[in-house]
């Protein structure tokens, strides 16, 4: 419980912002959510779980009951899509090692510590990209793919 709250200090410190942004829940290493919060416009952290204020109303998710989360900016780009739908997808394994996905060159990948100190930045220019993070930790890993732009959750053991 204490790393998700450490990963909430890290949203507010970086300075990130869910108004307008869907928020995307993952289990384990799944490549796929199985819940998403629509048109999010507040985030509330607790001691056991993350409320979100949005469209639908307003959603409780206990820490237990997800491993990641990520935003989507919910603007419209390119032909009428969203962020979302042009696709941006992160994934990790044990080991550190950190995949990003996206149906465009991917411009920017910035990676921010718990205490939302810059880590480290990468400027792949391709749709595929790969690196490792050596120390174990929470990180959120900044990427933005033309004009789309997500952030993701990553927690290396």
């Amino acid at each position: 419980m204490k790393t998700k709250l450490l990963a909430a200090s890290l949203i507010l410190l970086s300075g990130l912002s869910a108004s307008g942004k869907d928020v995307y829940f993952f289990k384990d290493r799944a490549a796929d959510s199985f819940l998403t919060v629509a048109d999010v416009n507040k985030i509330t952290f607790s001691a056991t779980a993350v409320e979100l204020s949005g469209a639908g109303g307003v959603t409780e998710m206990a820490y237990s009951d997800f491993s990641a989360f990520a935003f989507a900016d919910k603007r419209t780009v390119g032909v009428g899509l969203t962020a979302a739908q042009q696709g941006i997808k992160v994934a990790s394994n044990a080991q550190g090692l950190v995949t990003v996905r996206s149906n465009a060159a991917i411009d920017a990948i910035a990676v921010y510590s718990v205490s939302g100190s810059l880590v480290t930045e990468y400027m792949p220019q391709s749709s595929d990209f790969e690196f490792a993070i050596a120390s174990q930790g929470i990180y959120m890993v900044k990427v933005t793919s033309g004009n789309n732009q997500g952030v993701f959750k990553i927690v290396k053991h």
